[in-house]
């Protein structure tokens, strides 16, 4: 989701995965013919429909509007790239492609899921398609969007990798309202073992989704720290 941290003072990670979606068929079924005169039934042919939320169910059905201090409960992990990512079948994200994931609750647990999504495959540039679709689609337009998404294709040469790449391992609702969500996620930090890059990321309420408000100048780096603990934070508590 950003530029990685060095050892210099600004080192700064990303995290970043994608949910497969699975089109099951159903079989036709011939059905006898009565033994009297009466006509055979005919069977109509059904499709299953794609994985997902149970069946008939809306997604996302999350409507809790206190934050929550708390893990959040019923995550799966799913691995894009180097990075897992976190997966709520009542917060979303419920619309998952190759690059994007959209489709997220318009509650607290919403905005941290959508930060954690959006913000991390901002960084995943292997395929490139996984930043450039993302910044492009679910970033606000602006001189900050443009930015963001020049800095990310000329970066593009130089991929996250295993060890150069931080994990999500907490999250902090630093402000919340019903259009804009201000959530900071903290980081595993590869170049410092014991300490975690803190990044604040922006989400607003548009269009019917939270969406990335793009960081000053199209850099994470402005706004990163690096610390030594997760207090104040609640962990992901992924396995």
């Amino acid at each position: 989701m950003w530029t990685r941290f060095m050892n210099s003072r600004s080192a700064l990670l990303a995290a970043a995965g994608f949910l497969a979606l699975v089109v099951l068929l159903a079989l036709l079924a011939l059905i006898r013919a009565a033994t009297d005169d009466s006509p055979a039934a005919t069977p109509t042919p059904t499709t299953a429909k794609a994985s997902g939320p149970p069946a008939g169910a809306p997604c996302p059905t999350d409507t809790a509007t206190a934050v929550p201090t708390k893990q959040l409960a019923g995550l799966r992990w799913e691995r894009l790239g180097p990075v897992l990512l976190p997966y709520s079948a009542s917060a979303g994200p419920c619309t998952v492609t190759a690059t994007t994931a959209a489709g997220y609750a318009h509650t607290p647990a919403g905005a941290i899921l959508a930060a954690a999504q959006i913000g991390s495959r901002t960084s995943i540039t292997t395929p490139l398609a996984v930043a450039t679709d993302t910044i492009e689609q679910q970033a606000l337009p602006g001189p900050a969007r443009d930015d963001l998404l020049a800095k990310t294709k000329a970066r593009a040469n130089t991929p996250l990798t295993e060890q150069n790449a931080g994990q999500l391992a907490a999250w902090a609702v630093l402000s919340y309202s019903d259009d804009t969500a201000v959530i900071s996620l903290a980081l595993s930090n590869p170049a410092s073992d014991g300490q975690y890059v803190t990044i604040p990321v922006t989400v607003r309420w548009s269009s019917g989704d939270w969406r990335l408000v793009a960081p000053p100048q199209g850099s994470w780096d402005s706004s990163a720290a690096v610390t030594p603990t997760l207090q104040g934070y609640v962990e992901w508590g992924r396995p």
